[in-house]
């Protein structure tokens, strides 16, 4: 296994992604290779005609509640509503596939992540006992892979709570993307980084500390291993001037959480459209046009 660590790798540009697609090893093998598609995240999850500002996928007008403004808010009644299908389980297959080449892009690799549902919690799907979410990024060579910076990461029997919109139809499925994966980890919920999922005095759901778990902090890309590494200034760029708050937070175990989620599942409008599990071994095509390389030094 090649360990690669850091959470500051170099970023490289589009044209750099294009030769190593089309076969060319000009890439050092002690670096990730992330690509910024920040005008496609930007609305990965969203549907194309809403064009929100506002935190939270708030229409215009409407004001912000006393919970959005907490800096460290975990905004679940949001994530909810934007939800299409939203259940729990584990890990149980990871394999990648490139997407069909068309004109003036080349096959980008995806991951197609197979989980056994144990629980479903809002939505139906066409299969409720194995779904396939499909995410953009995975292995380009032996020394390489292609990743999207917030996008949540996945490996074998993680064991997940997902809040899932529009799988096979954009690069993310999961609903804001790292916010809609709540981890599940030794009887307790946490986020994608590993930040505690608690309510804080006046009982809004926020983010408290971060824990280093294997789960958190590893990640298997094909043969290569990565290591995500965190630091003072990762944390308070993450929970903001409420870090010096995070001793109030009362983390939920996860009978809590299932519990208070099941509460706030009972309250939704039905869901009607039926989410589809991703298949590996059907073609597909990847929509997204190449936004403007964004270079940076990072070492």
């Amino acid at each position: 296994m090649k360990i690669l660590s850091g959470i500051r790798p170099r970023i490289i540009d589009l044209e750099q992604i294009s030769r190593l697609q089309s076969g060319s090893k000009q890439v050092n093998v002690a670096f990730v290779l992330i690509l910024i598609l920040s005008v496609i995240c930007s609305s990965c999850n969203v549907n194309p005609d809403e064009k929100d500002t506002l935190p939270a996928g708030k229409p215009a007008g409407d004001q912000l509640t006393s919970a959005e403004l907490v800096p460290n808010h975990f905004p679940l009644d949001e994530l909810l509503q934007k939800c299409e299908f939203a259940f729990e389980g584990k890990v149980e297959k990871i394999s990648y596939r490139e997407s069909q080449s068309k004109e003036g892009q080349n096959p980008i690799i995806h991951t197609f992540i197979t989980y056994s549902v144990e629980k479903v919690y809002a939505g139906k799907a066409d299969n409720e006992k194995h779904f396939t979410l499909r995410i953009i990024g995975g292995p380009i060579s032996d020394s390489a892979v292609l990743m999207v910076p917030g996008f949540p990461t996945f490996d074998f029997g993680d064991h997940d709570i997902l809040l899932v919109s529009h799988n096979g139809k954009t690069i993310c499925p999961i609903v804001s993307e790292d916010r809609g994966r709540i981890r599940v980890i030794d009887g307790n919920v946490f986020d994608e980084y590993g930040y505690s999922i608690g309510r804080n005095p006046d009982s809004i759901v926020v983010l408290g500390k971060r824990q280093d778990f294997e789960q958190t902090v590893k990640h298997s890309v094909g043969d290569l291993e990565l290591k995500r590494e965190y630091s003072e200034y990762h944390d308070g760029e993450v929970l903001g001037e409420a870090i010096a708050k995070i001793e109030d937070v009362e983390p939920f175990t996860y009978n809590d959480f299932v519990a208070y989620l099941n509460l706030k599942t009972k309250k939704l409008k039905e869901k009607k459209i039926l989410a589809e599990s991703a298949d590996p071994e059907i073609p597909f095509e990847t929509n997204i046009s190449d936004p403007k390389p964004f270079k940076q030094d990072m070492q």
